[in-house]
């Protein structure tokens, strides 16, 4: 329902909002979630490759659609809270792996 879905995707927001490598978590009104990464000592491919190898999880990189040389963006669908939740620790996880 379109309620459920609305109360997923805040809980989605919420969530990345705390994550420390993410910078920006952009308002959003549908099923998708836009959101920034300050360029750290990775590049978007290493996060995408972590997120797929490990997890099986696919976002989609939408850097090149910004003008900004130092952030990358990234595209998520909002999906059942399981799943939601999946995510989360994937890029908690990622965040993690590379301040080591």
């Amino acid at each position: 329902s379109f309620e459920k879905t609305k109360k997923d995707r805040d809980e989605v927001i919420s969530k990345l909002n705390k994550l420390d490598l993410i910078n920006k978590v952009f308002p959003s009104e549908g099923n998708f979630i836009l959101f920034e990464i300050n360029q750290f000592n990775f590049n978007s491919k290493n996060l995408l490759d972590f997120l797929l190898n490990e997890y099986k999880i696919f976002i989609k990189d939408v850097s090149t659609k910004f003008k900004n040389e130092k952030k990358f963006y990234f595209r998520v669908a909002v999906r059942e809270p399981d799943e939601n939740r999946k995510l989360i620790n994937a890029i908690s996880k990622f965040s993690a792996k590379i301040k080591q």
